[in-house]
């Protein structure tokens, strides 16, 4: 006979948290309530990601990680553009602050928190750089590769400093070829006419 309040297999209480650190039944029990729904409003990439944070953590018995884009990229088989959409998405629900943010050459630093997801966000999904710059018809795309070659210095290195800051308020360094996505992905929000923005609603 089935209890009146069937209990929810994705909640982790404080206690059940704070016993994964020291346990490894403990850790399996709360690796299997995240996996039971408590990532439900998570994309995959940052479900992925996330698992990967919690078991550099949580399953070496500490909260916090010193790791570096070429190691996540090799444990988690993502680019660097999916990395950094998952980051920013684990960073607003609060589950991974950057502690340190790194430099060239340099690992950040990440504090993970394991705990309950928050409820499912049924929002639009925002779509990666790439998926931007390939929806691009090959002329848009063409001419937008044109804008971008043909920026004013000064105005080129504001589009790379302000994609460089949003890579470093997530802890990340990006190389040059993910920095000229960025500038490109600003470039088509930014300075692409209204009335060919309108031919990509899916980008919106």
């Amino acid at each position: 006979m089935e209890s009146e309040a069937s209990e929810d297999h994705s909640q982790i209480d404080d206690q059940g948290a704070e016993a994964a650190f020291g346990s490894p039944f403990a850790y399996c029990v709360a690796l299997h309530r995240l996996l039971d729904g408590g990532l439900t409003d998570l994309s995959l990439p940052a479900q992925r990601l996330y698992l990967q944070l919690v078991r550099e953590t949580v399953g070496r018995g500490v909260n916090q990680v010193t790791i570096g884009m070429a190691q996540l990229r090799r444990l988690t088989g993502m680019p660097n553009s999916t990395l950094v959409r998952a980051f920013r998405l684990l960073q607003s629900k609060e589950l991974v602050t950057v502690l340190d943010p790194g430099a060239p050459g340099k690992a950040s630093t990440y504090q993970v928190e394991l705990r309950r997801a928050a409820p499912p966000h049924r929002g639009q999904v925002v779509p990666s750089i790439e998926t931007v710059l390939v929806s691009l018809t090959e002329e848009d795309r063409r001419d937008l590769l044109a804008m971008y070659r043909h920026l004013p210095v000064s105005e080129r290195q504001a589009f790379e400093q302000a994609a460089l800051q949003d890579f470093h308020s997530l802890g990340l360094q990006p190389d040059q070829p993910l920095l000229r996505q960025a500038v490109l992905y600003r470039l088509f929000a930014e300075r692409f006419g209204r009335a060919r923005r309108q031919r990509y609603p899916q980008l919106r």
